[in-house]
């Protein structure tokens, strides 16, 4: 009776913490399809990241509380009477997953293809979870072996016993089966639980730095080609680009982008009035954000008559040059010799 409370009691407890890590860590995988640059864990301080974390985890519970006593009751009574937790745990896990999409995924809002492939690997971490990990946790806990018939036999004196006592070579052998089993699923449990930080790290480490280039590459192009005047760009370049103007009439737009997660990233693409485009993977980091403040301060004082020609106060990696320019050709050769090559849609 013992075993069986906590099995129905780690049944209810271990899902939703499982569940919340798991969508926790795919959500903030996917979050470069949410317009943002960096992972959500990455800008939080680790105060904020608890408290976002239990604020999730509130949620979760306040909503999967007693759906999680009926999956656990339920996965109970079918292991009481033999029978395979995998049919209740798929559909509890479908049903979860769901659920956890309607929480993370706005699918009704905006119902994109990264939108429902998130929700898709969403599911699938929440029926890992449902399905695999609680399940071979509660495997763990073997059930009390209740004496049958034949191992009441075993309770009689040596002397009434027949020479041959195939009873009792079954029993042992069941007992042997049993705690062979129960090492199995601690070693299952065990590899799995290392494999989740493992497969996060690689993910965060080597494959959200691919992901991210490509999306924000197409991000980038996007916004740059739908631009038609200087008020556009102006609007679409406010977060992380500059709309450079030469005294010769001719313009250049530069959006820049970069995050630090694994390996990190670096993307810089240009859109001048000439028509051509060029792109860098230098990464400009802090000196991109200097650089815009600085030439927006010198054009505005340009554009009020106080100076006539802009002076950058520093290099700027390079990009110093580029704004100083009189003409698109100068700023074209500059952004050359800073690294940048001629982009080709």
């Amino acid at each position: 009776m013992l075993r069986s409370i906590l099995r129905v009691l780690l049944g209810v407890l271990l899902p939703i913490p499982l569940m919340v890590a798991m969508s926790m860590t795919i959500s903030n995988l996917f979050d470069f399809n949410k317009s943002r640059n960096y992972l959500q864990f990455a800008d939080l301080a680790n105060s904020n990241i608890v408290t976002y974390i239990g604020w999730v985890s509130l949620c979760t519970s306040a909503y999967l509380g007693l759906p999680c006593v009926i999956y656990s009751l339920v996965l109970e009574r079918r292991r009481r009477k033999g029978g395979k937790y995998f049919p209740a745990s798929l559909v509890f896990g479908l049903c979860f997953g769901v659920w956890i999409d309607y929480l993370f995924i706005n699918l009704l809002g905006e119902c994109s293809f990264l939108n429902v492939f998130e929700g898709c690997v969403q599911v699938l971490g929440v029926l890992l979870v449902v399905v695999i990990l609680v399940p071979l946790l509660l495997e763990a806990i073997p059930m009390r072996q209740f004496p049958s018939e034949q191992i009441v036999d075993n309770q009689l004196p040596d002397a009434l016993l027949p020479p041959h006592q195939p009873h009792l070579d079954h029993q042992a052998q069941s007992q042997k089966s049993s705690k062979k089993k129960v090492r199995i699923n601690f070693i299952t449990i065990f590899i799995a639980i290392l494999l989740l930080p493992v497969f996060s790290y690689l993910t965060l480490w080597c494959v959200y730095p691919v992901i991210w280039e490509y999306n924000t590459r197409r991000e980038t192009l996007h916004v740059l080609a739908s631009a038609n005047s200087e008020e556009d760009f102006k609007q679409s370049l406010r977060y992380g680009g500059v709309f450079l103007t030469f005294p010769d009439g001719s313009w250049m737009a530069i959006r820049y982008r970069d995050i630090h997660v694994g390996w990190g990233g670096s993307l810089s693409i240009v859109r001048d009035s000439g028509g051509l485009w060029y792109e860098s993977h230098h990464h400009f980091c802090g000196n991109f954000v200097g650089f815009i403040s600085d030439y927006n301060f010198q054009r505005d004082l340009r554009e009020l008559g106080e100076i006539t020609s802009i002076d950058i106060t520093r290099s700027y990696d390079g990009l110093k040059l580029v704004g100083e320019s009189k003409t698109l050709a100068e700023a074209r050769g500059q952004l050359l010799k800073n690294g940048f090559t001629t982009l080709k849609k």
